[in-house]
């Protein structure tokens, strides 16, 4: 339970990765209500929709009917590929009433792993448009985004789920490498000892999450 002093009237809006869902942020989301934020979680349809579309359109439509126009600062919690989406639709609509961010997992500078199984006609066919947008060709989806100007955490995963098979460069999380997660302007970076998918449940992303997001405190472990 939270105490009177940590009661805040302050907005999270979560952000899912590809091939998942609002379920997979659903222990972050109880976290964050215990801990006195009101959390509205947004879904999309990561494999069927172009990265573009879901920024440029279907996020702010589904920010402008479900946030109160005339509410507080809005802070994003974001998974991956969520990250993305969530870059794409703050350089078209700006930051008014943006308050923090935390990205976890993000392919800030693009995915390793995209670019592995990118090779493969029959995943790209199975994998839907994104796959080849989370590259990190210097023309991909990521690299076409502006830098950070507003709080950022980055949180990192370096544990993969398969340390021995994998084409990426340590350390990495089995999707994203650490490096990649970085992006210029960013507040702040942290590293956690778990995986990607892992990452929305760890406890130790529950506190740094919460921390940032009530006092936007630097981070030091991983810088």
């Amino acid at each position: 339970m939270h105490t009177p002093s940590e009661q805040t009237t302050e907005t999270v809006v979560l952000l899912h990765g590809w091939w998942s869902g609002r379920m997979h942020l659903a222990g972050l989301a109880r976290r964050l209500r215990r801990s006195g934020f009101t959390v509205v979680s947004i879904g999309y349809p990561s494999v069927r929709m172009p990265l573009e579309e879901i920024g440029s359109r279907l996020l702010g439509r589904e920010l402008a009917k479900r946030i109160p126009p005339d509410g507080g600062n809005i802070h994003f919690v974001t998974h991956s590929m969520g990250a993305l989406v969530l870059r794409r639709h703050l350089e078209l609509n700006g930051r008014d009433r943006l308050g923090r961010v935390v990205m976890l997992g993000p392919p800030n500078q693009g995915s390793e792993a995209a670019d592995f199984w990118s090779r493969s006609a029959l995943v790209r066919a199975v994998a839907g448009p994104n796959l080849v947008a989370l590259g990190t060709g210097p023309d991909s989806f990521a690299r076409r985004l502006p830098p950070a100007e507003f709080p950022l955490l980055v949180v990192a995963g370096t544990r993969p789920p398969h340390p021995l098979v994998s084409p990426l460069p340590k350390p990495h999380d089995g999707r994203v490498s650490v490096e990649s997660t970085r992006l210029v302007g960013m507040t702040s970076h942290h590293s956690v000892r778990t995986c990607h998918t892992a990452l929305p449940w760890d406890r130790e992303v529950f506190d740094v999450t919460v921390r940032f997001l009530r006092q936007g405190r630097r981070e030091t472990r991983g810088e």
